[in-house]
């Protein structure tokens, strides 16, 4: 009876450290729990444009307070906020984003969403469309490239621009975050040489970021050809690493865990020789 007793006990305690050792490996559920796909397709017609865009919850919780950003040019719209986003759920915006930007031809539309999660933290992601105002002819030819530093508090991310033409090329470009990352000078100006090449590193810092997620962000170009307009993106996915002080505490914990179970094995194996 007494080495049944112990048994249970040994094993309950064993149970309860798992448990506990689980929630520090895994960390918190709800950081990664709500996944927002975004379909968005735009339309020019009689000299405006809208932009149509589909939401659907594929996360394991529901969003609260969802609102939705769009930026094309110097135009700027925001959406009513939605109470509630059920998981599986999906919802529709039909924006109007009037007059695009001069000259004619493919303007990039970015799209910011911004929701709570079930503890009330915020949280946004970015999305992107083309709009065409324009026919166009091919533009030419360059290869975009973005490489970044392990991010914590700060970071940095680099674009990297490599021609393949035999024109040189002005190209703006332009770092599209998320609020939770910031960038002191997100637009600048790349000189492209015929068949040459050209970089720039952005320095980044993070404010509200949550350790352990990943963060979409965006690198746009823009250069005009022949009178018309082209607009060219490089996505990327940045991962924020934990602190070393979070590392540390995860440490001592498994070694506090770690004697424990000793402990708990030790007794069970006493009491057992002693029943």
């Amino acid at each position: 009876m007494i080495h049944q007793h112990t048994a249970t006990l040994a094993s309950t305690l064993f149970s309860a450290l798992s448990c506990v050792a689980m929630m520090l490996t895994t960390g918190p559920a709800h950081a990664n729990s709500i996944t927002l796909d975004v379909d968005a397709s735009s339309r020019y017609s009689k000299g405006s444009v809208r932009l149509k865009m589909v939401t659907i919850n594929k996360g394991t919780e529901a969003a609260d307070d969802i609102r939705v950003e769009v930026f094309l040019g110097d135009v700027h719209v925001e959406s009513d906020t939605l109470a509630r986003l059920d998981i599986n759920e999906d919802h529709e915006w039909f924006l109007e984003l009037g007059a695009p930007p001069q000259p004619p031809g493919i303007h990039t539309i970015v799209i910011r969403i911004h929701y709570t999660d079930t503890f009330g933290h915020p949280v946004s992601g970015l999305h992107t469309t083309q709009v065409f105002t324009g026919d166009v002819s091919p533009g030419e030819a360059f290869e975009a490239d973005l490489e970044w530093t392990e991010m914590k508090e700060s970071g940095s991310v680099t674009l990297s621009l490599s021609s393949q033409g035999d024109v040189a090329q002005e190209i703006a470009c332009r770092l599209v975050l998320p609020v939770e990352l910031q960038c002191a000078e997100p637009s600048i100006s790349l000189s492209l040489a015929p068949r040459g090449q050209a970089s720039h590193a952005f320095s980044l810092r993070n404010t509200t970021a949550l350790r352990g997620s990943r963060y979409r962000i965006y690198a746009i170009m823009d250069f005009v050809k022949d009178g018309r307009h082209h607009s060219i993106q490089k996505p990327a996915l940045l991962t924020i690493q934990p602190h070393k002080s979070m590392t540390r505490r995860a440490q001592s914990s498994w070694i506090a865990i770690a004697l424990l179970l000793l402990i708990a094995f030790f007794i069970a194996q006493s009491r057992t020789r002693e029943g």
